[in-house]
């Protein structure tokens, strides 16, 4: 459609609507302006159409795509410098019907050389700044130059510099994140773990991923595979790392010893107990305890182990009194943990909290 009046109509209306709906299907910057610019020039007629950038540190203006109607026109026309500064100035879409008799523009020597008559021109604007200009002029005559179409801009305008100002900050969170990722796979080496094959440089960077955060780890592997250098990794690169870090292994202990070495107890809960005794969890409040081969702890164990994770609480053999630790669990195990579950032999909200 052409503006052929002097006020916006209801269509008007609807056209930015449907280039509202484009421009948010579009998902790079490129593809928005080169839209825009289509069927805007469409839209109004214009001979010369342009994207121009805003270099706000130099006050430079860089035609950055350009459009003209047919091969015969210049292929690199000329602009403006008035007629931008006049847009950023103003912040507001710009219409001159005959740019070479208004005061502010007249004798101006780009204009008069570009024979530029009518001028239709508005800023995009990106994060409170010019961004950029969506610029038309037309050099023989001002068809679609109207007031409608100032109007239709004013409107316009803002829609689209909010889609271009979201498609920009996509990117550049899209590029930070990729700096970021480079700067982790130069960055990660993990004491006493050497390798440079892709494997090994994903395991470096689940390290350092998972010693940032307090959440409790489950390592698996063969007999051999340095399970116990990646749970003190996990601890040095963590915030705990100043605190004790204490590995217990657990496979082949009897229950009630394991029992009493992890959780401590009071004087007199059994034979030999003459006198009380803190437990591992007691003992490394702050830190981590590594617990190898996790798979072994027997189901009666487990119960409790599940409560110090969930309640980040213990009690001592032979005693009724309920006592607070803060103590992250590491568990490293050489056993199919779960098949262990489906037979019943490990507990499954364990797992799962591990």
């Amino acid at each position: 459609m052409e503006f052929v009046c002097d006020k916006i109509q209801p269509e008007h209306l609807q056209v930015i609507y449907n280039l509202t709906l484009e421009m948010a299907r579009r998902g790079d910057e490129e593809s928005i302006l080169e839209f825009i610019l289509d069927e805007l020039f469409k839209q109004t007629g214009a001979e010369v159409g342009a994207f121009i950038i805003y270099d706000e540190a130099k006050a430079e203006f860089i035609p950055r795509i350009v459009k003209v109607a047919n091969e015969t026109s210049d292929m690199n026309p000329s602009f403006s410098k008035t007629i931008f500064e006049q847009v950023v100035k103003t912040r507001q879409a710009v219409l001159s019907f005959d740019v070479q008799k208004e005061s502010e523009f007249r004798g101006r020597e780009s204009i008069i050389l570009s024979d530029i008559h009518a001028v239709l021109a508005f800023p995009l604007i990106v994060e409170d700044r010019v961004y950029g200009i969506m610029y038309f002029d037309s050099r023989q005559n001002r068809q679609g130059f109207n007031e409608a179409s100032r109007q239709f801009l004013s409107f316009f305008a803002p829609i689209a510099s909010l889609t271009l100002e979201q498609v920009l900050r996509k990117r550049d969170l899209e590029n930070e994140n990729v700096i970021l990722r480079k700067k982790v796979e130069k960055q990660v080496t993990i004491p006493r773990m050497i390798g440079e094959s892709p494997p090994m440089k994903r395991l470096f960077q689940i390290i350092n991923k998972v010693a940032q955060s307090d959440v409790s780890v489950i390592i698996m592997g063969e007999n051999g595979t340095g399970k116990d250098l990646v749970a003190r990794a996990i601890h040095d690169l963590s915030p705990r790392k100043d605190k004790p870090f204490v590995a217990q292994y657990i496979g082949n202990i009897p229950s009630t010893i394991l029992e009493s070495e992890l959780f401590g107890y009071k004087k007199g809960a059994f034979t030999g107990a003459n006198s009380d005794k803190i437990g591992l969890f007691e003992a490394v409040n702050g830190g981590t305890l590594f617990l190898d081969e996790i798979g072994d702890l027997p189901l009666e164990l487990q119960t409790k182990l599940l409560r110090v994770l969930q309640n980040k609480e213990i009690k001592r053999l032979g005693e009724n009194i309920i006592r607070k630790v803060d103590v992250r669990v590491i568990a490293a195990t050489n056993h199919d943990i779960r098949q262990l579950v489906k037979e019943g032999k490990f507990r499954e909200d364990l797992y799962y909290r591990l």
